[in-house]
């Protein structure tokens, strides 16, 4: 049985006082935010039907993290597992469900890839990011194809007070680690600006292990009537990652490269006092290559393409305690892949069009909400796929919800999974999944918030490769089930501690072995003040449990140790010309460890620079 180590407490002691001074408060609770993921238009998420975490703007500047990877470590029912140091691929799991059944969304836009259907972390970062949303359980009836486990949105910042503002930060780290990066928001009347820019490069323990990205994002923000809104964001991200070795062999000059593009442009009309009309185009590609000139049969590469054009209409009414909402979409994938054989994809594409509806009814002031949706997707490769959910929440008392949803979800078989040379199948179906979770939250007084969750998922049709036939079949089965709680205590008038738990319990109903690479128990805790002018310290213990995996060498299925790994982040107040001193740290302890099997994870690492407002 796994235990927590109580050196997971250590964080509490270095949370300093501040009883003397000016009320700040820390990080809101979950209850008090507005969710946009949730539902087909925002709603409080006090009245959610489903367990969400949401990372504001502060969380984000306080973590002083590079990567999304990075934030969403503590949250509960998210697991990250990274091959190596930075840049190593980085698979996320919601709630067990594969990596390739959770959707990521960047201001709308799918960072899904339509070649294999997942999505890879590594570079992702956080240059002008305003918010992250995560939202857990099956959202098909909104979104159709990969939200089996969740979904993660991520926004771009607006422009919201006149004039000109921004922050710009250099730091150096051990290990050749070089960052910097800036952020600008403009505005004025009904035009807004806002563009960030990071770039980060650092090195490893292995010859050849490396990492250098480079994050860019803008967004153009116009408000042409008191009615009428839209806009454009742009995001790109471009990296460059050494592979130091495969298995037992060192591999010098292989290296991998990502360069992705995401642009969105909404919407927003009024087309009356309770009617409102939101549409989005979308456009994503993903174009990730592969290279080693020091294979023994020769120099060897891969190069891919993969392109997803969009758009969304939601019109939407509010009609006594009814929010209706009755939205369509489409979407349109090509896949192209060459590599040292030749051409394996050459412009395939894929269609699906959609339709949906969800009706919200409130009643006694919000006490009682009942949200329902459903959604129907057109594939032009399996054909159709029907998606229910529906989630309730009661508020019993003042300090006290609770909650249910269940629902229905899908993913559809990928470009890769469909198509490609000896493994593709056309008469592929997608995976399917039924879901169900209750919850409650409780306000313990003083600020302090408790929430949990249970839940439960069955996944059937999964894709595997089949040896037999030597190709893509659908066969397998899955099962999980879990339980999430999440505390936030304030300690004094400025600093404040979030814990986070997860038990999860995963099954191959075919083996009957756990799924590979999810521990079955996983537990965070931070604490955080608020300094003043500008100043914050937070500290974070994360621990995670053992969980099965594959060996990179013998490819035999092997138990990963548990870990425990202590990450701190500290700024300062200006001190000259503005200049504010910071310091982040990770693996303060030294401690070796692996998220993934024969894959180390970097040693202690540390980052000292300067921020810079203006």
């Amino acid at each position: 049985m796994n235990r927590i180590p109580l050196v997971l407490l250590l964080p509490l002691a270095l949370s300093t006082s501040a009883l003397g001074q000016a009320p700040r408060s820390g990080p809101a609770p979950v209850s008090t935010e507005v969710v946009v993921t949730a539902e087909a238009t925002p709603a409080d998420a006090s009245s959610l039907g489903v367990a969400t975490t949401v990372l504001d703007r502060t969380d984000i500047e306080r973590s002083r993290a590079t990567t999304v990877a990075d934030l969403l470590r503590s949250v509960p029912g998210v697991d990250v597992a990274q091959s190596g140091g930075p840049g190593g691929v980085t698979s996320l799991f919601l709630r067990g469900a594969n990596s390739n059944s959770a959707l990521v969304l960047v201001d709308g836009v799918k960072l899904n890839s339509p070649y294999f259907g997942g999505v890879d972390l590594s570079s992702l970062g956080t240059a002008n990011l305003e918010r992250v949303e995560v939202v857990r359980g099956p959202f098909s009836a909104l979104y159709g194809s990969e939200a089996i486990g969740g979904v993660i949105q991520l926004f771009t910042r607006k422009a919201d007070a006149e004039g000109l503002s921004g922050r710009a930060h250099f730091g150096l780290g051990n290990a050749s680690t070089r960052e910097g990066g800036v952020n600008a928001a403009w505005r004025r009347g009904t035009i807004g600006v806002t563009a960030g820019y990071r770039r980060t490069t650092a090195g490893g323990d292995l010859p050849n292990e490396f990492f250098a990205g480079t994050d860019l994002s803008a967004a153009l923000d116009l408000r042409l009537s008191e009615g009428v809104r839209t806009g454009v964001t742009v995001r790109r991200e471009t990296s460059r990652t050494g592979i130091p070795f495969e298995g037992a062999t060192t591999t010098p000059r292989r290296a991998t490269t990502a360069d992705t593009t995401l642009i969105s442009v909404p919407l927003s009309l009024a087309l009356g006092a309770r009617t409102t009309l939101e549409a989005a185009g979308t456009f994503a590609t993903d174009e990730p290559t592969f290279s080693d000139p020091d294979e023994p049969w020769g120099f060897t590469f891969s190069e891919t393409r993969a392109r997803r054009t969009g758009g969304r209409l939601v019109l939407s009414h509010e009609r006594s305690a009814n929010r209706i909402s009755i939205g369509a979409d489409l979407e349109r994938t090509k896949v192209d892949n060459e590599d040292v054989y030749g051409v394996q994809l050459d412009g395939l594409t894929t269609r699906t069009w959609s339709v949906f509806a969800e009706d919200r009814l409130s009643l006694a002031r919000d006490r009682f909400v009942v949200t329902a949706g459903v959604r129907r997707d057109e594939h032009d490769a399996f054909g159709a796929s029907t998606n229910p959910r529906v989630a309730l929440s009661w508020k019993a008392s003042s300090a006290f919800r609770l909650r249910a949803a269940a629902g229905s979800a899908f993913r559809a078989p990928a470009t890769g999974e469909l198509y490609y040379p000896f493994s593709g199948n056309p008469a592929l179906e997608p995976e399917r999944s039924v879901s169900y979770e209750a919850g409650a939250e409780w306000s313990l007084g003083g600020g302090a918030s408790l929430e949990a969750t249970v839940f439960r998922s069955d996944v059937k049709d999964l894709i595997r490769y089949d040896f037999a036939f030597q190709k893509n079949v659908n066969v397998g089965r899955a099962r999980m089930t879990g339980v999430e709680a999440r505390l936030f205590m304030p300690l004094t008038k400025t600093a404040w501690a979030r814990a986070a738990w997860t038990r999860l319990d995963t099954e191959d109903r075919d083996t009957g072995l756990p799924l590979l690479r999810r521990p079955k128990q996983r537990a965070s805790l931070t604490v955080g003040e608020d300094l003043g002018r500008g100043a914050s310290a937070e500290v974070t213990g994360l621990w995670i449990g053992e969980r099965d995996d594959v060996d990179a060498t013998t490819y035999l299925r092997v138990t990963s140790p548990a870990y425990f790994r202590l990450d701190g982040a500290l700024t300062l107040p200006p001190v000259a010309w503005g200049l504010s001193p910071f310091v982040r740290a990770t693996n303060l302890l030294g401690r070796d460890y692996a998220e993934v099997a024969g894959y180390p994870s970097p040693g202690r690492r540390f980052v000292v620079g300067v921020d810079v407002a203006f």
